[in-house]
């Protein structure tokens, strides 16, 4: 029987822990200027490979790029400072934080 009950309070920790451990992911929407498929790829590409940041996509229609991120690791003042160094514009539409990450942001 204690051995059964070790076993069991050891699962149930090691699940508790995982849990706790897990990343909280949040989404921002940035307005910004890109004029052509290159600027959308130099955009993704430098975005994506910025230390924090999990995910980028630029919508050439609507000129949103939608951006997942680690918000322990990056801000999104730093995300915009970032496109703005790159030389565009950068205004935040939408910030959508702290969303669990097997969940979507909406």
């Amino acid at each position: 029987m204690n051995t059964k009950t070790l076993i069991i309070t050891t699962l149930l920790l090691i699940i508790a822990s995982f849990s706790y451990g897990q990343k909280q992911i949040s989404t921002v929407e940035i307005l910004t200027n890109p004029h052509c498929e290159a600027c959308k790829k130099t955009i993704e590409t430098e975005l994506v490979y910025t230390k924090g940041i999990k995910d980028a996509e630029l919508s050439m229609d609507t000129k949103i790029i939608t951006i997942k991120y680690n918000e322990s690791k990056i801000s999104d003042k730093e995300i915009m400072k970032k496109i703005i160094d790159l030389g565009y514009t950068a205004t935040i539409v939408h910030n959508k934080k702290n969303c669990k990450k097997e969940r979507s942001c909406d």
